[in-house]
């Protein structure tokens, strides 16, 4: 059978968005010598979220319409924890990629308004920012 059009043209723009990711994540690592840390860390924690979201989200909400998929949903109705983990990861997703884009917009700040200032504050304190702010996401989408 054939793929909905709308699927077909979210692979069209997902694998390669993916593929992107790499190639980016390639670039930076070499060079991590001229970029700051901080803005590493954070976007490879930015693309692992966004690589995470699509594949979840392609998974638990574009492929159940899909008559070739009817196997894996039939399984997945079984499975109560795992289908219940890919809902709440659909949700959580969302609070993690504004939270990098946060994340993201306060270490370029940090770096701007360090050209006047020292920045060695921002470049102690910025794991702990990204892991509070992560860790905050998560009880809000538990519902704590």
């Amino acid at each position: 059978e054939e793929m909905q059009a709308t699927n077909v043209i979210q692979l069209c723009y997902g694998i390669p968005g993916i593929i992107f990711y790499v190639v980016v994540l390639y670039g930076m690592f070499h060079l991590r010598a001229i970029l700051n840390k901080s803005f590493i860390a954070i976007f490879v924690v930015t693309t692992v979220i966004n690589i995470a979201t699509w594949l979840n989200t392609w998974a638990i909400v574009r492929l159940k319409d899909e008559p070739s998929f009817i196997l894996f949903y039939n399984w997945l109705a079984e499975n109560n924890l795992l289908r219940t983990s890919m809902m709440f990861l659909v949700a959580h997703f969302n609070y993690a990629q504004n939270v990098c884009v946060f994340l993201l917009t306060l270490d370029r700040f940090a770096v701007i308004s360090s050209i006047a200032r020292d920045a060695q504050l921002w470049k102690r304190i910025y794991p702990l920012v990204v892991i509070t702010t992560h860790a905050i996401v998560l009880a809000i989408t538990l519902g704590l």
